[in-house]
């Protein structure tokens, strides 16, 4: 996370940066959406500058795991769920065309958060995504997976 310095925080967060990273409520579609994964010793993170001084990590470029959580929403009669997304690029282009290779150890870190989740969220067949429980009992109840 950024401080309003712009140093990489790691241990110690103020509080301001507490209250905009807790945890969003179930059933909640404000608050965070993506978060990253992030080990120093596998490289420098790398930003995208966008106006008014703001900045983003350039995932693409950085040696970051991403988490997107999942969404629940009741909009009207439609009962939605929109599928978290747990990713990471090992590979891209620089820009002199040379294709860059990410850390090994990046990819099995990865690897060991992938086969954590695999060995204790189920597999859904239909949907070929690993569901919770909790999800599972939504869909029971007229919840759409999109």
């Amino acid at each position: 996370m950024l401080s309003d310095e712009g140093k990489i925080v790691a241990n110690g967060f103020p509080d301001w940066i507490w209250r905009k990273a807790a945890l969003t409520k179930p059933f909640s579609v404000k608050g965070w959406f993506k978060l990253y994964l992030y080990q120093a010793d596998l490289g420098d993170l790398k930003f995208i500058s966008l106006p008014n001084n703001r900045k983003i990590i350039d995932s693409t470029t950085s040696p970051v795991i991403e988490f997107l959580r999942t969404v629940i929403r009741e909009i009207g009669k439609n009962k939605e769920i929109s599928g978290g997304r747990f990713w990471v690029e090992m590979k891209y282009w620089d820009i002199e065309n040379q294709l860059v290779q990410k850390s090994l150890k990046l990819d099995d870190w990865y690897k060991t958060l992938s086969k954590w989740i695999k060995k204790n969220v189920p597999k859904e067949k239909e949907s070929n995504s690993y569901v919770s429980p909790t999800i599972k009992d939504l869909v029971s109840q007229g919840f759409k997976l999109m």
